[in-house]
């Protein structure tokens, strides 16, 4: 896809970013009340619109096939007033597919998505499985482009480092800046971490020591939820907001051109 629409922006204004496990936009507050499982697709475009941001990552996304109320990341772009909307799919389920999405104000230029599978006999003996992918998108912002990988990696060794390969292998790739952003599923002790920290930088090292963890919402006690930043980006600010909606919290980062 090509786009070549520009977007008019005060060039010494940073990018206010985010991503966000919006588990399919499942209400994380009511399920604890009443055991139901409920979607509201617009109090997580709220959640999305009060953070006011440039664009957003988004994990475990729902986008329907035969069902327009099932589109999530279009219904999620126009309730966040952002106008681009992207979907990654990772899975097919019986009337939608499942995966990640980026949301965004700045124009598309060009994206593409990659599929995280590993054979059955590269597989974890034991473990959840289900295939991943990671998108990749080069957004106009101002007068420069940037590149942002959307993440979400598997919960075992052999996917982790499958993943983490490919993301090195698009970061090694990129033409532009990059932005990776996602839902890991390790912690910073991981050997993984060590391999993606050599790379880029963490925006964590600008979080209060308060807001370090995003998992579970209601009350964190681990850091799964990243924004890197490489080469010719600055990151200025982070933030995880106190937000119960998910079973993850948001975060949030402000970067800048170098």
């Amino acid at each position: 896809m090509e786009n070549t629409e520009k977007v008019r922006r005060d060039g010494n204004k940073p990018i206010r970013i985010a991503t966000f496990n919006i588990q399919h936009c499942l209400d994380y507050t009511r399920r604890p009340a009443t055991g139901a499982e409920a979607i509201d697709v617009l109090k997580f475009a709220d959640v999305i619109r009060s953070m006011r941001l440039d664009f957003c990552g988004l994990n475990e996304v729902y986008d329907g096939v035969f069902s327009k109320a099932l589109r999530q990341p279009q219904r999620l772009a126009k309730g966040a007033g952002l106008r681009w909307s992207l979907f990654a799919r990772a899975i097919r389920l019986p009337d939608m597919w499942y995966g990640n999405a980026l949301l965004s104000a700045c124009p598309v230029v060009r994206h593409s998505a990659k599929k995280i599978a590993l054979l059955p006999e590269e597989r974890a003996e034991e473990g959840y499985y289900e295939q991943r992918v990671l998108l990749c998108a080069d957004l106009l912002v101002g007068e420069r482009e940037l590149t942002v990988l959307v993440c979400h990696i598997g919960l075992t060794p052999p996917e982790q480092e499958k993943a983490v390969r490919l993301i090195c292998q698009a970061i090694d790739n990129a033409t532009h800046p990059v932005v990776l952003m996602g839902d890991f599923n390790f912690t910073p002790d991981s050997p993984y971490y060590g391999v993606l920290a050599s790379r880029l930088t963490d925006t964590a090292s600008l979080l209060p020591p308060d807001e370090l963890l995003s998992f579970p919402s209601d009350r964190p006690g681990v850091k799964i939820d990243y924004i890197f930043v490489g080469k010719g980006v600055h990151a200025v600010s982070a933030h995880i907001p106190p937000v119960v909606c998910s079973d993850h919290r948001p975060y949030v980062a402000e970067i800048t051109f170098d």
